[in-house]
This record gives structure tokens, C-alpha cells and sequence, in this order.
């Protein structure tokens, strides 16, 4: 929270904010940036099959370890790698705008990504989405990115059927 400085104005006292306001959906939260190694997962096996990936991907994949880098290529630019045994995914996003992108599924989808109340969350709708508002409105799977209190990333997977976790910790 922003700290908030005393106004004076004749005999009221108001209280406003030492700094700009941003908008909630625009603030980034640069403690998501840097490299993380997987170390738990809860339901990944169940949206695995829910995206149609063959029965040994959904026993072995919840059980590797992954390790994600997120980089901060600009104000509106990030580069995300997601890497376990035989498997690499490397996708530079846009923020505010749309990228195509697989997210390890067989298909490309058209993938959204966004900071929302200091959270990176990435929306895929269908390949050849009209507009970013088409893509969130038609989203079949939201990926949440955020900072527990605790310091560590959890990354939640909401799909229409279930809802997956993997939790990471920093990696130096």
C-alpha cells in the first residue's frame, strides 16, 4: 500500500497518496522475474488429460521437476522458459497483447497476458482470436503466476473442468 501523506486545507485535514496512481491490471510485480525449480503440484495429472495428453505425460509430467525463467525484456515485453526432461518451451509475450503460443499442448493458441493486482496472468483462447477482449472472453484455460507470502511462486491453472497448482521456489 501506497503511504499516505496529510493535506492540509483550511481547518480539514484530507489524506491523499504521495504518488501517482497506477491502474491495478498495469503493476507488474518484478519479484515474479528469475529462474524457479518446481518442488510440488497438486491436480496437474487431471488437466493434463483434460487437454487430451497421452496417460504417460499426465503419470510422469506432475512428477518432473520444471524449472521456469521469467524475464523482463521491456515495459511491455516478457520472455518466459519452462524446462523439464524432454521438454523446453521458450515464449517471448507481450503484455496487453496477443502471441501465439501452445503451453505445451499438441494445438497453438492465441495467449493473452496481463498483470492483474500484481499477478501475471496469461489467457489462451482460440488460435486467430479478433481482439484481446475475444481472447479473454473465450479463454478455455487462465494461468495465474503470483508471489506467496511465504516467497514463493505459485502457479494456478484454471481450467472449465478443474484446477491444477505447481508451486516453485527460487533458484539462485
Amino acid at each position: 500500500l501506497e503511504p499516505l501523506v496529510p493535506i492540509h486545507s483550511g481547518s480539514a485535514q484530507l489524506q491523499c497518496s504521495s504518488t501517482p496512481r497506477q491502474r491495478k491490471t498495469a503493476m507488474e510485480n518484478a519479484a515474479l522475474f528469475g529462474k524457479w525449480e518446481s518442488y510440488k503440484s497438486d491436480n496437474l495429472d487431471v488437466f493434463f488429460e483434460k487437454l487430451g495428453m497421452g496417460w504417460l505425460q499426465q503419470k510422469i509430467g506432475p512428477k518432473l521437476t520444471s524449472t521456469l525463467l521469467l524475464e523482463k525484456l521491456s515495459d511491455s515485453e516478457l520472455k518466459l522458459s519452462v524446462s523439464s526432461l524432454g521438454f523446453h518451451d521458450e515464449t517471448i509475450f507481450k503484455v496487453d497483447g496477443i502471441v501465439q503460443w501452445s503451453g505445451g499442448a499438441k494445438e497453438m493458441h492465441d495467449a493473452l497476458t496481463k498483470w492483474e493486482d500484481g499477478k501475471l496472468v496469461i489467457y489462451t483462447g482460440p488460435l486467430n482470436s479478433a481482439s484481446a477482449d475475444d481472447v479473454k472472453a473465450n479463454s478455455k484455460v487462465k494461468i495465474v503466476r503470483e508471489i506467496t507470502g511465504d516467497g514463493e511462486l505459485l502457479m494456478t491453472i484454471i481450467h472449465p473442468e478443474v484446477t491444477a497448482t505447481r508451486h516453485y521456489k527460487k533458484k539462485n
